[in-house]
């Protein structure tokens, strides 16, 4: 726990809603049977992380609204440091076909979909994520050669422009590397607390990560997202 209420409740807030999409990814992988790695990082890069991205964004737009997804997946995405443009990319095209989903869903159920359940809602979304994903319309990993240029790269590089321009503390990459030890940067805010990557979380045993939890959790609510 923290001193700042609102990180608090912010932290809980990621908390649950990761989670519940990590449930959700892991439940439909059942049905749909769609490749998923194990372990940790059993969905990232594959079929499972082009599902969990398409289906979060969709959930967002139709539960929460456009401007809630926009937060949750194109702010994520650009203030996420070291993120490889092949997965940033990835994560964006996939974003945006959820909310194409999410539009369709509206188009159909109009304000019936604000009477459903959450439940509801996603046994709608998923097979639609799915239809998509046979179809070839998703991108399930970095290497695929289709570019995103759509409104949401834009808003990304506004972001990124206006963060770097002013150089705004607690943003994602405003930090200082140092290193430690061959091929290990480290990457430190201007407060001295250490900033994790994608490709630390990526090597970190399950005991590092539980230990250095509350370090991540914080990190996460400056804006300064690392999944």
């Amino acid at each position: 726990m923290t001193n700042n209420k609102y990180e608090d409740e912010l932290h809980q807030r990621i908390l649950t809603y990761n989670n519940y999409i990590d449930t959700v990814t892991h439940k439909y992988q059942k049905i749909y049977e769609f490749k998923i790695g194990v372990g940790e990082h059993s969905t990232w890069n594959n079929e499972a992380d082009a599902f969990k991205h398409t289906f979060a964004a969709a959930d967002m737009v139709v539960r929460h609204g456009e401007l809630a997804s926009y937060i949750g997946g194109t702010y994520h995405e650009s203030l996420t440091i070291n993120n490889p443009a092949g997965e940033k990319n990835m994560d964006y095209w996939n974003n945006s076909t959820g909310k194409a989903i999410a539009n369709e869903l509206e188009k159909r159920y109009g304000d019936r979909l604000q009477q459903m359940s959450k439940e509801q809602i996603a046994n709608l979304i998923a097979p639609k994520v799915m239809e998509k994903m046979h179809k070839g319309e998703l991108i399930t990993s970095p290497s695929d050669q289709r570019k995103y240029t759509g409104f949401d790269e834009k808003i990304g590089n506004f972001v990124s422009n206006i963060r770097d321009k002013h150089n705004i503390t607690g943003f994602a990459t405003d930090v200082d590397s140092s290193s430690s030890g061959e091929n290990s940067p480290k990457y430190m805010d201007k407060n001295g607390n250490r900033v994790y990557t994608r490709e630390d979380l990526h090597n970190m045993s399950k005991e590092e990560e539980n230990a250095n939890h509350d370090a991540i959790m914080k990190q996460a609510s400056r804006g300064m997202n690392v999944a």
